[in-house]
């Protein structure tokens, strides 16, 4: 009995140790693959790394089982989440690696669904254990473009010594938005042969998108983006974004077509019951695959669309018209001087004219010592006219040298400082912040959707507010406390547009920033590309440039007089011609004295 169970054992374990042998070998090169991937890229960039195993075959699901406890034995580098149903997972899956044995499985698994609401674009390695795996395969690939799954990776087994790589380039030369799949690398024995003339695991496939149509929500929102109806394809598009539109289009080589927003919705709204309109609507439905035209970034705006790094900054101001605040004539001729001068200047005159009075009732005491000197010969030497009658008395002739320096000085300081009014500005100060607004009992007058974005104010809730299609033509037009609410370049732009100079003041006190960003669908291929771009648009300053090609800022900058001051040495000229006729007029004062002498001289005078 013994030898018999001897003999037994012998024989199963000859049946059994090649098929354990054979597992191994087998499985040990997807082992040694996973951890060369995991181990090259998740370490480099510190990713998450994440694992999903599902199977229809519960043997398959049993290997997979048991390949992931042997990965995470050799794993101790990287974060590890394990990927199990019911089971809600706290981290990102940023690098996600999926075993599957069918296309069913994969579904089950569905990783779209755990990553729809990321703005970023995660990772995937799917190792596909199947025996139709290129049908399995069409599947997947299909699966991933539907839901914007563009770094993916699938892993076939072409041997057990050789595994074959493929991913799908949605942008080629023959074909735009194709799911082909396309073997890109071969790993033998967990090394990567590399016979397919790529080093990289995830290959970029967005650095060329091969002239293909993307679909961009857009209006004409100008001087940031204006639709020229004339033109076809990029030139079309002018002003600040469209220039913007032009660079990033000719970098990645891509075709733009555009859809306007229905029913001039534009931006669009978020309702509070979750409904979208405008291009919102457009984005969220995935009927464009992006948006812009001083589109701002908000929190709100984030939960529905992907937005990419914020390029330019801008300020919601307040404008109120110049006019009101402009001074009157009677307010410019008394501006020099404060009202008490005024009021010293006037009862200086009035100690003057009463006592000419006294000299008049008085005569015989003080009416030889004014009688020739009137009040309006006093008046119009103190306006810088002469001085007829003299006197003859030597006091009466020293108040009059005071009286003449005193009228010179005073004429001086009031002309200067009236001649620095009327070089400078003729409007008084208006008011420097919203709350100064609302105490003045100002009506603002906005849009509805800056209303939307500057609501929550304290200031614009307690004041008044109508929304006019043009809040700048409005304020202009209307008489009345009224002041515009919009972002600076808009009013920049109309004072460009309208020659409307001098016209608009905008307040000191900002509103609140603007940030303009450019919206795509949720969790869009596009995103990561698009704003690794505008990042460097933002930082280069080339923002900046296309602003100074659509907008001239000096409508609203101070007005700069060239002319200084003149200096001694540009009166040169001057002091010659006058040393001159000096000396002439010296000359002919020295041949008159001698004419009286000289008969010839006195004769040619006469």
């Amino acid at each position: 009995m013994s030898i018999f169970c001897i003999i037994s054992l012998m024989v199963l374990f000859q049946l059994v140790i090649p098929f354990i042998t054979n597992y191994d070998h087998e499985h040990l090169n997807v082992i040694s693959t996973i951890e060369y991937i995991t181990r090259t890229f998740t370490h480099q960039r510190q990713r998450t790394l994440t694992f999903s195993a599902n199977a229809e075959n519960k043997t398959a699901l049993s290997i997979f089982g048991d390949m992931v406890d042997r990965v995470l034995k050799r794993i101790d580098f990287a974060k590890v989440q394990i990927d199990q149903n019911n089971c809600e997972m706290i981290g990102l899956r940023e690098f996600n690696i999926l075993l599957v044995d069918s296309f069913k499985a994969f579904e089950h698994i569905d990783p779209a669904n755990k990553t729809k609401s990321y703005d970023f674009n995660e990772y995937y390695l799917i190792f596909l254990k199947a025996e139709n795996s290129k049908q399995e395969l069409l599947k997947i690939l299909d699966y991933c473009w539907k839901h914007y799954i563009i770094n993916v990776i699938v892993i076939v087994e072409q041997s057990s010594e050789v595994l074959n790589f493929y991913t799908y380039f949605p942008f080629s030369k023959l074909k735009c938005r194709n799911t082909e799949p396309v073997l890109i690398n071969q790993f033998k024995n967990g090394v990567p042969t590399n016979v397919y003339g790529t080093n990289h695991i995830f290959p970029n496939k967005l650095e060329n998108l091969q002239g293909c149509l993307l679909i961009a929500a857009l209006w004409n929102v100008p001087p940031y983006l204006r639709i020229v109806p004339n033109r076809t394809g990029l030139d079309q598009f002018v002003g600040i974004e469209g220039n913007m539109l032009k660079a990033i289009a000719k970098t990645l080589n891509f075709s733009l077509g555009y859809i306007t927003p229905p029913n001039d919705e534009e931006r669009g709204i978020i309702f509070p019951n979750g409904t979208t309109s405008g291009a919102t609507k457009l984005i969220e439905e995935r009927k464009a695959d992006l948006s812009f035209g001083c589109f701002r970034y908000s929190m709100a705006r984030a939960k529905v669309m992907s937005a990419a790094s914020p390029y330019y900054q801008t300020w919601v101001v307040s404008v109120v018209l110049k006019s009101p605040f402009k001074y009157t004539p009677i307010e410019i001729l008394v501006f020099p001087f404060t009202s008490s001068t005024w009021i010293s200047l006037l009862a200086f005159f009035g100690v003057i004219i009463s006592f000419r009075l006294l000299a008049i009732y008085y005569h015989k005491v003080l009416g030889p010592l004014l009688v020739k000197i009137t009040v309006s010969q006093l008046v119009s030497n103190f306006l810088g006219g002469p001085m007829a009658n003299l006197p003859k008395g030597n006091f009466i002739r020293c108040m009059l040298m005071l009286w003449v320096i005193f009228a010179f000085i005073i004429r001086s300081a009031y002309q200067s400082l009236l001649f620095t009014l009327l070089q400078h500005s003729l409007y008084k100060k208006p008011p420097k912040t919203l709350k100064e607004l609302v105490d003045l009992d100002y009506t603002f007058v906005l849009n509805k959707s800056t209303f939307y974005f500057v609501k929550d104010m304290l200031e614009i809730e307690q004041a008044q507010y109508i929304f006019p299609e043009s809040p700048l033509t409005f304020i202009e037009h209307n008489s009345g406390k009224f002041a515009a609410i919009m972002p600076q370049d808009f009013v920049r732009y109309f004072v460009m547009t309208y020659s409307k100079r001098e016209t608009f003041h905008i307040l000191s006190d900002k509103v609140v920033a603007l940030y303009n960003t450019m919206y795509f669908s949720k969790h869009s291929y596009l995103i990561d590309r698009f704003r690794g771009i505008l990042k460097y648009v933002g930082s280069s300053g080339l923002i900046n440039v296309w602003y100074s090609q659509n907008m001239h800022t000096s409508y609203f900058d101070a007005v700069k007089y060239d002319k200084e001051a003149l200096k001694l040495n540009n009166l040169k000229g001057a002091f010659d011609v006058y040393l001159v006729l000096l000396l002439v007029a010296f000359v002919v004062f020295l041949v008159e004295l001698l004419s009286k002498r000289v008969m010839w001289l006195k004769k040619l005078f006469k």
